[in-house]
This record gives structure tokens, C-alpha cells and sequence, in this order.
């Protein structure tokens, strides 16, 4: 397996996420509805943002000993019900070479073992044939279709795939 790390957001990852963030076809894969540009204090907000929600997760994907080369989420956690939903954004380059197994793995261990989630969500573009397979790879199953849900432009509205994963353990 591919040997990654998820850590903690340290000052030097800003200029790769605001990169990131300013990777217009990425953010479209995302989901996310991009600006323009986001500057370095954009970018800093919103990790902030990220890092400081109640219940949630944020972790800097990398290499061991190596710069970021993507980030993890888990957001909207309801504590009760013990679910969360899962993000997951790596750098192009680093695309197809088990980074994304690998850091989802360890998302999914952090999940039960310091947010004690029963289920993990997660939303796809219905087109991100990699990620669909990945995902069916680690077990998570297909909940539905949301037909025409994310716009990309006006022309290009796309169908997005809702999955789920119930997580293992005393807490399922």
C-alpha cells in the first residue's frame, strides 16, 4: 500500500491549497462552486472554517516527511445519529497511484476510532468514474441518483451519486 499520512494543516500547505483551490476543474469534480481565484487569505478562512467544525475532521493528506498533496473532510456530523459526510480532494498529479485508497483507508479508521461514526455519506459526480470505483472498492454502497443536482455551468448540469458506508465495530 502506498504510505501517506494525515496530519494536521501547518502554515507551509497554504500556497498547495490555495492551488487547489484556484484548480477550476478540480473544484467542479469537488462539487464545489469555484470563484475566479481564491486568495491565500480566502483559503485560510476556510480551512479555518474547516478545522473549527463542531464535531468534524479536516487533515492534510501527504507523503511521509513530504509536502500536501490533498485534504480530507468529514462535515455535517450529526452526534446523534452518528453519521458524517466525507470529502476527499487530491492534486491531479497525484491522481491513479493508490494515494486516494490509501488516505481514504485511514479517513475511514478516523471516522470510528476519534468520531465514533456509525455511517460515512459521501456525494460524487456520477462522471467520476474513478472515484465511483474506488469507493465500491472500499465498500461503500450506491444510495441513488440525484438526477441533474450539480451545475457546473448552465449547460453542463450533472447527476450525482449519493453512497454510504456503514462503519464496523461495537458503535454499528
Amino acid at each position: 500500500m502506498t504510505a501517506i499520512k494525515l496530519r494536521n494543516f501547518h502554515t507551509d500547505d497554504l500556497r498547495f491549497l490555495t492551488d487547489l483551490r484556484n484548480d477550476i476543474a478540480t473544484q467542479h469534480l469537488l462539487m464545489a462552486h469555484p470563484k475566479t481565484s481564491s486568495s491565500p487569505e480566502e483559503v485560510r478562512e476556510w480551512v479555518s472554517r474547516r478545522e473549527n467544525e463542531a464535531h468534524g475532521l479536516f487533515r492534510i493528506i501527504s507523503k511521509p516527511q513530504g509536502p500536501a498533496v490533498g485534504f480530507v473532510q468529514v462535515h455535517n456530523v450529526h452526534r446523534l445519529d452518528r453519521v458524517g459526510h466525507l470529502g476527499i480532494a487530491l492534486a491531479m498529479s497525484e491522481r491513479g497511484c493508490g494515494l486516494g485508497r490509501a488516505a481514504l483507508d485511514l479517513a475511514i479508521e478516523r471516522c470510528q476510532s476519534e468520531l465514533n461514526l456509525r455511517k460515512i455519506m459521501l456525494f460524487v459526480r456520477a462522471d467520476n468514474l474513478p472515484a465511483l470505483r474506488l469507493y465500491a472498492r472500499q465498500d461503500f454502497e450506491k444510495i441513488g441518483v440525484l438526477r441533474r443536482h450539480y451545475c457546473e455551468t448552465p449547460e453542463r448540469v450533472h447527476d450525482v451519486v449519493l453512497m454510504e458506508r456503514l462503519l464496523e465495530g461495537p458503535q454499528a
